[in-house]
C-alpha cells in the first residue's frame, strides 16, 4: 500500500487492498471534517467572546452614564442643602412671625 510517500506491505488481494485504501482515504476525509468542524466551531468560540466583551462594554458604560448623573444628583442636592442652611442661618429670619413660619418650611423641605 502507497500513502503519504511511505510503502507499506501488504499481505492481501489486490481488491483487499482497494477496500483498505478507499477506507483509509474515506478515514482521510472524516478527520479533515473534524478538523475544519472544530475550526469553525473555535472561531464561533471566539466570536462569543468578543459579544461577551461587547457587554462587559456596554455595561461599564451604563455605569458610568448612571455614575455621572449620581454624580449631577449629588450636585444639586448639595446646592439646594446650601441654600436652605445659608436661609437657615440667618438670624432675621426668626425676628418675625412670617420668618419664623418661613424658617419652619424650610426646615421641613430640607428633612424631607
Amino acid at each position: 500500500m502507497l500513502h503519504t510517500h511511505t510503502s507499506l506491505d501488504f499481505a492481501g488481494s489486490f481488491g483487499e487492498w482497494e477496500q483498505v485504501s478507499e477506507a483509509r482515504a474515506h478515514a482521510a476525509a472524516i478527520m479533515l471534517l473534524k478538523k475544519f468542524h472544530s475550526a469553525v466551531c473555535t472561531r464561533g468560540r471566539k466570536s462569543d467572546a468578543s459579544k461577551t466583551k461587547g457587554r462587559k462594554t456596554a455595561v461599564k458604560r451604563d455605569a458610568r452614564i448612571r455614575a455621572a448623573d449620581a454624580e449631577q444628583t449629588v450636585l444639586s442636592l448639595e446646592a439646594e442643602i446650601a441654600k436652605v442652611s445659608e436661609a437657615l442661618a440667618n438670624p432675621e429670619l426668626y425676628l418675625t412671625r412670617d420668618g419664623a413660619i418661613q424658617s419652619g418650611i424650610l426646615g421641613i423641605s430640607w428633612s424631607v
